[in-house]
């Protein structure tokens, strides 16, 4: 039976997903958050904005898909889970890319879709140590 969590887990996981695709599948000129994928770069400054911003965005993924796995797994990740979950948000992470393709003005790039997996593999072992911190100072608590 699922639990309540789980299914706001799941819930805004998916919904992180789908910011993330109609983020990044905007045409330049509308996008206020990330500039990643313009044809024409406006300086080299703007290229780290672009990699912050795909950094940010799935390294948030990561937390969100640890979470899920964490609470399905009921605190018990293997490493088997660590790459599912980087093969979902990688995944995820190519599939934006080849979407901008069709989107006006801008382009895919390898660049993007690495910068997507380094993301969601920071998200992943910052939740990670959070999770593992917590759990240990309410052990210490509970003893």
């Amino acid at each position: 039976m699922f639990r309540l969590s789980l299914i706001l887990l799941i819930v805004t996981t998916f919904s992180w997903m789908a910011f993330i695709l109609i983020i990044l599948a905007q045409t330049p000129e509308h996008t206020l958050i990330s500039s990643s994928g313009y044809r024409n770069p406006q300086n080299i400054f703007s290229e780290f904005i672009a990699i912050r911003a795909d950094l940010e965005l799935f390294g948030i993924l990561g937390a969100f898909l640890y979470m899920t796995i964490y609470d399905v797994r009921h605190g018990s990740v293997k490493h088997f889970d660590l790459g599912a979950i980087l093969l979902i948000g990688g995944g995820w992470g190519v599939l934006t890319e080849l979407y901008q393709l069709g989107v006006p003005g801008r382009y895919a790039s390898l660049g993007d879709v690495i910068a997507d997996l380094i993301g969601v593999l920071v998200g992943v072992l910052l939740t990670r140590s959070v999770i593992s911190l917590v759990t240990k100072s309410n052990y210490k608590y509970d003893r």
